[in-house]
């Protein structure tokens, strides 16, 4: 069963909707890494990163773990 969630808010509802997004939304079925989805999407990285953190800051997604290597 797909989980849904209706968005009430129009500032979440025009984020979720920009194409480059709401793609990202949907290949978010599983944790990604911005590097990973970047190679999905055919988009920058860097792209990908501003994307995700407008996602993340209108609660449409949430950070889960960091995959910084130490040396």
């Amino acid at each position: 069963m797909i989980d849904v969630e209706v968005i009430n808010d129009p500032a979440v509802a025009e984020a979720a909707l920009d194409p480059a997004r709401a793609s990202l939304l949907a290949q978010l079925t599983e944790p990604a890494s911005a590097a990973m989805l970047a190679v999905a999407a055919g988009l920058p990285r860097q792209k990908v990163n501003y994307h995700l953190r407008t996602l993340e800051r209108y609660g449409l997604i949430e950070l889960v773990g960091s995959g910084v290597k130490e040396t």
